[in-house]
């Protein structure tokens, strides 16, 4: 009877052991697969690491060899008879000789334009540029740089558009619904203008209108026919108050942004199918005249009850985001 009740002690000793290997296992296992899980994080937060250092390392190298230490591009007119924008560049060297020359080259598509830029000897060279606007297209700086019997050409920088250089940009747009209702359109919406560096929308006159923006209006198409010219209305005195309350003193006569809104009661009749455009147009100090395509909706059923309006989708079709007009 003592052996049996030995062997069974034994028995139930092993299988608490068994019983404790198996969770000790598991536990093992999942303290390795912890551990892998960071030793990989480890080792891809090393790589990014190392991969940051090694663009920091190239940058700064890279910057270490370039001559061109800074550089500005700022637009001073439009020549109406060219159709051009002009601007003037200038260009600071970290290094120059007394025969150090500097040439520009702008390049618009498949066009190159060059220009001899002046120094002043003090390592600054200026010049000016005429930049054709009759497209919207990239443009890429570079300058080719000749002195101590050396030539270097260097990228100094570019744009996406050359419209992004224009005196008068686009700041973003918005607009409510809209709603259809009884063969009745209805919405409301507005467009901010922005002028290039804080430059171009200067001063503001006692209406709180900004002198640079000329003869603004939303026109309205239906079907690709003019069908309203509306007033855009500035933003009021009160709104440039504020917005200037949070500029420094001698920055709160220069906002570089206004808001035009259309009338509040703005409406359309139209019919199911019927598409309608909206465009702001206006005009800057030069002349030159913006037509800034802002929405597209097309009537698609007049389905309504006493909750909801008809639908209406929005349209872009291939409407072009800005069109010129010269005067």
């Amino acid at each position: 009877m003592k052996n049996n009740w030995i062997q069974y002690l034994s028995i139930i000793l092993c299988a608490v052991m068994v019983v404790i290997v198996v969770v000790q296992g598991r536990k093992l296992d999942a303290y390795q697969r912890q551990m892998d899980a960071q030793m990989e994080s480890l080792k891809w937060s090393v790589n990014d690491d190392i991969q940051s250092l090694r663009y920091y390392i190239d940058s700064q190298l890279e910057k270490a060899e370039k001559i061109v230490s800074s550089y500005e591009l700022t637009p001073s007119g439009i020549d109406k008879d060219n159709h051009c924008l002009k601007a003037e560049v200038s260009v600071s060297l970290k290094e120059w000789y007394e025969d150090t020359r500097v040439e520009l080259i702008a390049t618009l598509d498949q066009q190159k334009i060059n220009i001899d830029m002046n120094g002043d000897g003090t390592g600054i060279f200026r010049g000016e540029i005429s930049l054709p606007i009759e497209g919207d297209m990239p443009i890429y700086l570079s300058t080719q740089i000749t002195g101590g019997g050396i030539t270097q050409k260097e990228d100094i920088g570019g744009w996406s558009n050359l419209s992004m250089l224009l005196p008068l940009q686009n700041g973003g747009g918005g607009w409510s619904g809209p709603e259809y209702r009884d063969g009745v359109l209805s919405s409301q919406f507005s467009i901010s203008i922005r002028g290039f560096g804080n430059e171009m929308l200067q001063v503001y006159e006692e209406q709180g209108i900004p002198a640079s923006v000329q003869n603004p209006e939303f026109h309205v198409y239906k079907n690709g026919e003019l069908e309203q010219r509306l007033p855009a209305i500035a933003s009021s005195p009160e709104d440039n108050i504020r917005i200037a309350a949070g500029l420094e003193p001698e920055m709160r006569a220069q906002i570089s942004e206004i808001t035009y809104s259309v009338g509040p009661d703005w409406n359309i009749e139209c019919k199911i199918g019927d598409v309608i455009d909206i465009h702001f147009v206006c005009r800057d100090n030069f002349g030159l005249g913006y037509d800034f395509f802002l929405q597209s909706w097309k009537v698609q059923s007049d389905d309504q009850d006493n909750y909801s309006s008809g639908d209406v989708v929005s349209e872009y079709g291939n409407s072009e985001a800005l069109t010129l007009f010269w005067p």
